[in-house]
């Protein structure tokens, strides 16, 4: 009797263990399937519990695929969108993770490459930016603001304007930036402010002269002599000259860059055009082992300029070639066609003292001078150049 209970205990138990170890493994599977984010198959028979908990955690792993891919779908659109804009657009967390910049943002922090995941400071350095950051996510109405970013030693200036996004439901809070770029506006702002400066202390100069001459004219008119009234009209003549140099360059100047349709083209001879001012620049060399070269292209077809604009380039290069190179042997005006590109390359060199290297990138801007002293003695405007260019970049 005892060995039959004792065997009825031994086949309970065993069928106890296989239905644990079924449960397990069914428990398994379903970890296993909500790890995956798939659907598992149950057996045909199993505990009604064990059903209802498979069920309502496969339902749950269908929903949240569902979620994922809306929200997939959702940040693609809007990264769709944002990626036509050309203003930089930063998404925030509440940890000022970046949880999403378009091509113009990436472009900005990470030189295009992706900067999802990261933290906005490690990838943005500006103390004026990360401050209206915090200001925006506490709640504040700010309105737009200027900030300043450094990125690889390069300084930008962005108007950013910024809100907080608060999903439906409640939840994540996640904040959204905009960077209008206006570096170009400050640089150009900046340049305005020291053309002024500088037009104001190339005025201010010859007309201090003037007025000098002319008080000392009035006031001591009885006690100056013939020579010394004649070196005082000389000197005002002089910085009238250099006056009204210095006003021509700057009307020209300004039409050159109000009035871009103002040239008339025509087809002419770069070579005659050349020769031309060979021989106007020739007379004033009174020295014959200084001379003044063309070389010109056989084959240089007529091209389509404004023959008095580009004959104006040729008299300002020339014309510096002679003032600060005054001590050259050779000048030599080439006229060649570029092999590579459809361009004629015209150039202008001598063989005088040469410009420092370092001066070189600023050669083109307005009242530049490599030798400032020197340059106001020699009557030059420091416009010339900037002349050059202009008309250069109008052909």
């Amino acid at each position: 009797m005892a060995s039959i209970f004792a065997l009825i205990f031994l086949l309970a138990a065993i069928v106890l263990w296989l239905r644990y170890r079924r449960l397990i493994t069914e428990i398994d599977d379903l970890g296993a399937a909500v790890d995956a984010r798939r659907n598992v198959l149950l057996a045909k028979r199993v505990n009604p519990s064990v059903q209802r908990l498979f069920n309502a955690s496969l339902k749950l792993v269908e929903e949240n695929s569902q979620f994922n891919k809306a929200k997939s779908d959702h940040l693609t659109q809007i990264e769709t969108t944002f990626g036509n804009i050309q203003e930089a657009v930063l998404i925030l967390n509440p940890s000022n993770y970046i949880v999403l910049a378009n091509q113009a943002a990436r472009n900005l922090l990470a030189g295009g490459a992706s900067v999802n995941g990261q933290r906005v400071e490690r990838v943005l350095r500006s103390a004026s930016f990360l401050d209206y950051v915090n200001r925006i996510k506490s709640g504040q109405k700010l309105p737009r603001q200027e900030v300043e970013v450094i990125q690889d030693k390069s300084q930008f200036w962005f108007e950013v304007s910024g809100t907080v996004i608060v999903r439906e439901g409640g939840g994540e809070r996640i904040s959204l930036f905009v960077l209008h770029d206006i570096t170009r506006l400050r640089q150009l702002e900046k340049m305005r402010k020291e053309f002024v400066a500088n037009v104001s202390h190339e005025l201010r100069t010859p007309l201090t002269v003037i007025k000098g001459y002319c008080d000392t004219l009035v006031d001591d008119h009885d006690q100056l002599d013939g020579e010394a009234r004649g070196r005082f009209l000389s000197k005002i003549q002089k910085n009238v000259e250099r006056l009204h140099i210095l006003i021509e360059d700057l009307l020209t100047l300004s039409r050159l860059e109000s009035n871009p349709e103002q040239l008339r083209r025509s087809e002419v001879s770069l070579g005659e055009i050349a020769e031309e001012i060979r021989e106007t620049f020739q007379r004033r060399l009174s020295d014959e082992t200084r001379r003044i070269e063309v070389l010109v292209d056989e084959a240089l077809p007529e091209v389509i300029i404004d023959a008095v604009k580009i004959s104006q380039v040729f008299e300002n290069l020339l014309e510096n070639a002679f003032r600060y190179a005054g001590d050259f042997t050779k000048l030599e005006i080439r006229v060649r066609r570029d092999l590579n590109r459809p361009f004629v390359v015209c150039s202008v060199k001598d063989d005088g003292v040469g410009i420092p290297e370092q001066d070189l990138p600023h050669l083109f801007e307005r009242f530049y001078r490599v030798d400032k002293g020197r340059s106001r003695d020699r009557g030059g405007t420091g416009l010339g150049l900037s002349i050059v260019k202009h008309i250069v970049q109008l052909h």
